[in-house]
């Protein structure tokens, strides 16, 4: 069976809902969280090849710019210097 790995948010102009499909497996389990903590948030198909289908309340999807930090060269170079030592702390870990 062909794995569907995409996903696709649909709204109709004049309803109060999104419709969410997806396959991809980080979403699926985002919208199950979601599911179980908010009834407005509806399963509405669990198809055979893995992909679910959720209806979402309209005011819940954004589409926003990636937030740009301007760090300077300091800066820079502590946080280079701090993930190299998460990094190797990760590294003697395993």
């Amino acid at each position: 069976m062909e794995v569907y790995n995409e996903t696709v948010y649909e709204h109709e102009g004049g309803r109060d809902r999104w419709t969410i499909s997806t396959g991809e497996t980080k979403i699926r389990n985002h919208l199950a969280k979601l599911a179980e903590s908010h009834p407005e948030v509806e399963l509405v198909a669990q198809n055979q090849d893995g992909s679910v289908v959720y209806h979402v309340p309209d005011g819940w999807i954004t589409v926003r710019a990636p937030k740009r930090m301007n760090y300077s060269e300091e800066q820079r170079q502590a946080l280079a210097e701090r993930m190299k030592t998460v990094r190797e702390q990760k590294r003697t870990a395993n």
